[in-house]
């Protein structure tokens, strides 16, 4: 899909300086979609008929969409109206599942919300997880040390 340069430079911005909540989140997921096979979309635009472009936070197996909502999301009633009618039509015309997650409870448990979302993608194709939260928990370990030039630490 080509996007309008307009779009793209919007989302090069945003995938470049990703909110707190999407930084935690998108940590757990690629570790969890990469074990898994499941595909995974960060800041992935979409052209609905509107003739507007859209850009959800992440998709994840091309198939469930997940937006982390921030106060301005929760509090404003026009704000909500709009996600409603925005998250309509992407499951109209696309068949992808939008889920809103606070970024309240991203920020709070960020690997508990990323291991739902990735058994809501396995449980669609008949599949368990195959990675336990205390394996996610040592392979953050491991990135975090790796990134902090305590690799060495590792093998303790």
């Amino acid at each position: 899909m080509v996007f309008p340069s307009k779009v793209a430079g919007y989302v090069k911005e945003m995938r470049a300086r990703p909110t707190r909540a999407e930084a935690h989140l998108l940590l757990h997921l690629m570790i969890l979609c990469r074990r898994h096979n499941i595909s995974l979309t960060f800041q992935q635009p979409l052209r609905l008929s509107n003739n507007r472009w859209s850009i959800i936070d992440f998709l994840l197996g091309g198939k469930i969409a997940v937006e982390l909502d921030g106060a301005h999301h929760l509090e404003d009633p026009i704000q909500r109206s709009r996600d409603r009618d925005r998250d309509a039509r992407i499951e109209y015309e696309y068949q992808i599942r939008v889920l809103r997650i606070p970024n309240s409870k991203v920020t709070d448990n960020s690997l508990e919300v990323g291991l739902d979302l990735v058994d809501m993608v396995l449980k669609e194709r008949g599949e368990e997880r195959r990675m336990s939260r205390y394996e996610l928990e040592a392979e953050i370990q491991k990135i975090i040390f790796r990134r902090m030039g305590l690799g060495y630490l590792e093998s303790l």
